[in-house]
């Protein structure tokens, strides 16, 4: 079927003619093919460069925000990988990994150095401990173990989705043997405790796990710390002397630092029997536990209060016949027996010697180690008649043996008949105890002194020394004997002792502690730092200081160190562009730096101790984000994120925060500290820069389109002025041969190559709009068709430098793009350059591809060059791969069009 145009040239030129007609059928018939054709290659050409078009800029947006995410996230995670890889390895402290049949899946170096352990009590190689526990830890636990000399607490995890178990070790050694040798002072002590007579009590107030109360406190009361739910209560009830609201009145409104001295009478709640017993209580404040603890003795002082009520009672009843001696008297006959005793023998033996039959009754009260000595010098001194004087323990009626010292006389008639002995009995106890107390604590002196870490000091008041413990031997080098009698100042180092006197700190001293800090110089002349308790005490009358000095040295060193950090730490972060803030758990706002001040219109004295996330804060994301934020840092993790925080003014920044937990020596989380960025400049340009992008992007739509609109009338002008003539022409010779009766054959050769001529125009504008050497061939064979086309029509020269292979990753795409910038080159210089030599150079560089152009034709100023649709699709299609377009002009050197194009932006990507 013919195409309705051809149709109806041919009804008009074959109408008088049908032989005519058939002649020409045929190759009218072809001529026709080619006019539809043409219509159904035109139109899938514009269908299919709308479409991709469409496609492109589409596809192009989504890999580039793909890419830019994907580009983040395997930053972010490539870094998250690397820290956690690198974690195990770089810890000091042994970690295992073990598989449920205790083979080791990884150790680090720290484990690796473990060759042998001891778990209660018994040795085993690593490899054997491990297959030994492996079945008893599913759970999370930890348990200690011994390698390497060391104490290790190993900490272990069952992950049961991968079948293995993390062991974390942690070295204890330090804390271990703290932990012992505070378990055994404490042990000696409370088994020194328990030796003596009193009664010891601690107890805190917020802490009743660390009260501790010696066994004498039941004996006294009848009751122990597991048997009463308050102590002081169930002790108040078991006095009888007192209202036990009043004893307990005096306990509470005892101040911290304060000490009370108590009497009173009590009665063991369990076997009723009564105690007279005197109290020292203290109450002080531990700052270790932040707690009140109140402490005590308790001392029996029965017997003294029962010396002493005897003692009136001899005084009120004998005051006639005897002095109101404060002792028992006695009387014997010439046969040795008692013919009298007083009240106080009587109270204090339980029966009257009188009554006694045999002096060996008597015998039986005295203490077995003392009776055969009793015997013997009471025998003795009987026989003579010679005053006797013994001393023995005798058991009194309550059960207790008391020291008695014992002085008898003779007595005689007045005609010097021995008429017996009159005895006294003098009751040493109170002053044997009191010896034997003095005697235990001077021990106890001796052991604190020699044991304590302290130096112990009294001076005179002219600030000798009278006394030194023998610590100073192992902190200063000194013997004791060389500093007694020697100026305490001697021994310090001269700028303390100048700025000590100037304080006039001896004479100053009160009752209560001063504390002092100085150095002091060692035997090596080195100096070291001492803490100084000082206090002002009477002895002998005499004023005297007594000093506990202790070595501080170490610690002072730290706290220099500390604050040179502190100053070191401050003054990085004062200088810094950016804004720093630091914060504790609360969000209590500890410290900034002049640059957050500026990021938000505060000063430091307005910020300090409020509430960071209340007053800047501007949002209910901005707090969203904080939310996980405190939740991150909690786990001890670095955080960046960017939130929008208020200024003092309210206007709302835009900030960048790096964020990092602040951990204590014990590993605990106790603030965090964040460095400020203000980007909000830099948001209102990326913004400025997506507006400026979506306006490009317009541009680019905009001047594609009038381009293809171009395309399509130069498509239009060449179709009427070259096929369109070359039809007109055949048209009307084949009207002439209708009105010719004879036609010729070279008359119809003729009109045959007219219509071929059409026919290589149709081609040749087909292959304009979908070269088929690219797709076919490749991207340089479509351009040497492209020259050879202009070389034919238009007389130009060309030369190609082109490599393929450095398109091999290049898509079709790009090869088509880069097919068109050519392509309008070439157009342009045939229209406007009349050029005689052209050299295209295409190569591939290190990071792009280099498209270099080239013409000897007329020259022009680059700036001022009118940019129609084709220059502007040209500089778009540049744009769109982010490369780069540049114009040269001179007569010298002719004219150069460079266009380079990013490698990373036109390579295929699976």
């Amino acid at each position: 079927m013919y195409h309705p145009h051809l149709k109806k040239l041919i009804a008009k030129h074959l109408a008088d003619s049908k032989e005519k007609g058939r002649a020409l059928d045929s190759l009218l018939n072809d001529i026709s093919k080619s006019f539809y054709q043409l219509d159904k290659e035109k139109k899938t050409a514009e269908k299919t460069s709308r479409q991709k078009q469409k496609q492109i800029e589409a596809t192009a947006t989504r890999l580039k925000k793909l890419n830019d995410n994907l580009d983040a996230k395997i930053k972010n995670r490539t870094k998250e990988l690397e820290d956690m890889a690198l974690f195990p390895m770089a810890n000091p402290n042994p970690i295992f990994r073990i598989r449920l049949n205790g083979e080791v899946v990884l150790q680090n170096p720290a484990a690796s150095q473990m060759k042998q352990v001891e778990y209660l009590e018994k040795k085993y190689s690593i490899k054997q401990f491990l297959k030994k526990i492996v079945t008893t830890i599913r759970n999370d636990g930890s348990f200690d173990i011994n390698a390497n000399n060391k104490r290790y607490q190993f900490f272990h995890k069952y992950l049961p989705d991968v079948g293995v178990i993390n062991i974390y070790a942690a070295d204890v050694t330090e804390t271990h043997t703290l932990r012992v040798q505070l378990q055994d002072h404490l042990t000696r002590l409370r088994n020194f405790l328990e030796t003596t007579d009193d009664a010891y009590f601690i107890t805190y107030a917020n802490h009743p796990e660390k009260n501790v109360v010696t066994s004498r406190w039941r004996y006294f009361f009848g009751f122990d710390l597991q048997s009463s739910t308050d102590l002081f209560a169930d002790k108040a009830k078991t006095i009888v002397e007192t209202k036990s609201g009043e004893h307990r009145q005096l306990l509470r409104t005892l101040k911290v630092g304060d000490r009370i001295n108590l009497r009173y009478q009590a009665k063991n709640k369990i076997n009723g029997q009564t105690f007279w017993l005197s109290e020292v209580v203290t109450k002080q404040y531990d700052i270790a536990l932040d707690d009140i603890v109140i402490s005590g003795r308790i001392t029996d002082i029965t017997k003294e209060q029962e010396i002493s009520m005897k003692v009136q009672e001899s005084e009120q009843r004998f005051r006639s016949l005897i002095d109101a001696a404060p002792m028992m008297v006695w009387v014997s006959n010439e046969e040795n027996r008692v013919t009298y005793s007083n009240k106080a023998m009587k109270a204090f033996l339980g029966y009257d010697l009188e009554h006694m039959k045999d002096y060996k009754d008597f015998m039986k009260m005295i203490h077995p180690e003392d009776r055969q000595k009793a015997i013997f010098e009471w025998n003795k001194h009987i026989r003579k008649r010679k005053i006797m004087t013994s001393e023995f323990r005798i058991k009194s009626v309550f059960g207790k043996y008391h020291a008695i010292y014992e002085k008898a006389v003779p007595r005689y008639y007045n005609n010097g008949q021995f008429a017996g002995y009159i005895g006294a009995y003098f009751d040493l106890t109170v002053e044997k105890e009191y010896q034997q107390t003095l005697s235990l604590e001077k021990q106890k002196l001796e052991i604190l002194t020699k044991n304590s870490p302290d130096i112990i000091f009294l001076l005179n008041d002219k600030g000798r020394i009278d006394y030194v413990s023998p610590t100073v031997n192992r902190i200063l080098g000194y013997q004791t004997d060389f500093m007694i009698g020697k100026p305490f100042f001697d021994f310090m180092c001269r700028e303390c002792h100048n700025q000590l006197t100037k304080m006039k700190w001896l004479t100053s001293l009160k009752s209560t502690k001063n504390h002092f800090e100085y150095r002091m110089q060692k035997k090596s002349g080195d100096l070291i730092w001492m803490e100084s308790s000082i206090r002002a005490v009477q002895e002998n009358g005499e004023k005297k200081i007594l000093m506990y000095n202790r070595d501080i040295n170490q610690a002072k060193i730290s706290e220099f160190a500390l604050r040179e950090s502190e100053q070191k730490y401050r003054g990085l972060f004062e200088n810094m562009q950016l804004g720093v803030l630091e914060v504790d758990l609360n969000e209590k706002i500890q410290w900034t730096n002049k640059s957050f001040e500026q990021i938000l219109g505060y000063s430091f004295s307005q910020l300090k101790g409020k509430i960071a996330s209340k007053m800047f804060l501007a949002d209910q994301r901005s707090q969203k984000t904080m939310q996980g934020v405190k939740r991150t840092r909690t786990d001890k993790r670095e955080t960046i994120y960017e939130i929008q925080m208020k200024r003092k003014n309210g206007e709302i920044r835009d900030v960048v925060i790096s964020g990092s937990p602040i951990i204590d020596f014990e590993g605990k989380v106790k603030g965090s500290i964040g460095i400020h960025w203000d980007v909000t400049e830099i948001r209102k340009l990326e913004r400025m820069v997506e507006e400026e992008k979506t306006l490009r992007q317009r541009a680019i739509m905009k001047a594609t389109i009038r381009a293809e609109e171009q395309q399509r009338e130069l498509i239009g002008h060449e179709l009427h002025d070259e096929v369109g003539h070359v039809l007109t022409y055949t048209s009307l010779f084949l009207q002439m041969l209708t009105q010719n009766e004879s036609v010729r054959p070279e008359q119809i050769n003729k009109a045959h190559q007219q219509v071929e001529h059409a026919l290589q125009e149709l081609k040749r504008i087909s292959r304009n709009l979908v070269p088929p050497a690219l797709i076919d061939l490749g991207l340089k064979e479509a351009i040497i068709e492209l020259f050879n086309q202009y070389t034919e029509l238009r007389g130009l020269h060309f030369d190609i430098q082109y490599n393929p292979s450095d398109f091999t990753n290049i898509n079709m795409d790009v090869k088509k793009n880069l097919y068109r910038m050519i392509q309008e080159l070439v157009s342009n210089t045939h229209k406007h350059a009349k050029a005689r030599t052209v050299r295209l150079t295409i190569r591939k560089e290190k990071d792009n591809i280099q498209l270099e152009y080239f013409n000897d034709g007329k020259t022009f100023n680059p700036n001022r060059i009118k940019k129609g649709a084709g220059f502007e699709s040209i500089q778009n299609r540049v744009y769109f791969y982010n490369g780069t377009f540049h114009v040269y002009s001179s007569k010298q050197d002719g004219n150069r069009f460079i266009i380079e194009l990013p490698l990373k932006n036109i390579l295929q990507h699976d």
